[in-house]
């Protein structure tokens, strides 16, 4: 780490000592394979920025309650579990993360029995994805505020009432981010990505397919792109980062992919792009989703077509001291100004209304809840990040 970032974190003075109940799961069921995940790194910063941050993760709360019971059993005991959690705890924010299995009823509960207590929920996967947005707007009515990686004015339509709805940047994490591969000129992989399943026909099946064609001549390592193709995870993961110069940012889309503010995806990303800058790789990005106007056009490259990006594939493997000048770019960058104390702590401030303590690189203006439609587009099943 710099000097710099060193300097950055040791002088971060966070707001005061809070108790944070944190209403998410850390993928036990994958037997920590994913714990590089949002909820680890939200729940790290919250913890490093001196809050005593407890977590009730719902979905093994559920397991433990299901083995003589029915999936409604489950599901109302789980809920019950969490009322009895907060009660004894009795936090100062709720803060839920894709916890799907808790009710509303179970938040207006809470509130009654913790009058003063403020409530959150956050989600990282895109509006467009399944049912993402009607899964917000199921807990927004019992929340103060929420938070989401898309930005712009379609935030209107996942709140309700006086709800305020955030972007919510994907955070970096210098305890699990640990690459340095714009450090290295001889790496092993040229290009890497990987998801958990890409549909037929779209960029993320697409893209890499059309790399290793026209770019043979590169180390690819594509993961679960087509059918019955591997996929990594884990330490595993990570390893292949660390030896890879270039990666694919390539979420999810609707179809169609409207472009700009009031769309679905302005400046929408999984944390795929906070995994590869994070890590030191030069990361290529679609021009749609606006990433250039959150990281800067000089720490990361966007491409509008199949054909650019490969162009631009070819040029940055053919000059590598290029490659490595702008991946340092986006690395410090992001390592200084996403890292997961600074996202933590703007969410505290957003979530108790107050003055924010720092000049942050995203949009912080906050959206309520409007009457007119917002856009719609084709339903996307999301099986990874995205």
């Amino acid at each position: 780490m710099s000097e710099k970032l060193n300097s950055q974190v040791l002088t971060f003075t966070p707001i005061r000592r809070l108790k944070i109940l944190h209403v998410s799961n850390l993928g036990e069921r994958y037997a920590g394979a994913r714990y590089y995940g949002v909820p680890t790194r939200m729940n790290n910063g919250l913890t490093r920025n001196g809050h005593l941050t407890m977590l009730f993760d719902d979905r093994e709360m559920a397991k433990r309650k299901s083995l003589f019971g029915s999936r409604m059993f489950r599901r109302g005991a789980t809920n019950k579990a969490l009322l009895s959690f907060a009660e004894n705890f009795r936090p100062d924010v709720v803060l839920l993360g894709h916890a799907d299995l808790i009710d509303a009823e179970t938040l207006q509960a809470i509130r009654q029995k913790l009058p003063g207590v403020k409530i959150a929920c956050y989600r990282v996967d895109g509006l467009f994805a399944n049912d993402s947005r009607a899964k917000i707007r199921n807990l927004a009515s019992h929340c103060d505020a929420v938070f989401v990686t898309t930005s712009g004015d379609i935030l209107s339509s996942v709140c309700s009432g006086a709800t305020r709805a955030y972007y919510l940047p994907n955070p970096v994490d210098a305890s699990i981010d640990k690459g340095r591969s714009y450090s290295q000129s001889h790496l092993a992989t040229d290009m890497f990505f990987a998801c958990g399943s890409a549909r037929q026909g779209d960029m993320r099946e697409t893209a890499p397919a059309a790399i290793s064609k026209s770019l043979p001549e590169l180390s690819c390592e594509f993961f679960g792109v087509g059918r019955g193709d591997a996929h990594v995870w884990g330490w595993q993961f990570m390893a292949v980062l660390a030896r890879s110069k270039m990666g694919l940012n390539l979420s999810a889309k609707p179809t169609p992919f409207l472009q700009g503010n009031g769309s679905e995806t302005y400046l929408y990303s999984s944390d795929r792009v906070a995994l590869l800058m994070g890590n030191g790789l030069l990361t290529f990005a679609e021009r749609g989703f606006h990433l250039s106007e959150l990281y800067g056009r000089d720490r990361l490259v966007e491409f509008e077509s199949t054909d650019e990006l490969i162009d631009q594939v070819a040029h940055f493997s053919r000059n590598d001291g290029e490659r490595r000048e702008i991946a340092e770019r986006g690395h410090e960058f992001v390592h200084r100004e996403y890292n997961e104390r600074i996202v933590t702590q703007y969410l505290l401030e957003a979530l108790l209304n107050e003055n924010f303590s720092h000049h942050y690189a995203w949009p912080t203006e906050f959206y309520r809840a409007v009457s007119r439609p917002a856009p719609q587009s084709d339903s996307i099943e999301l099986n990874d990040a995205g």
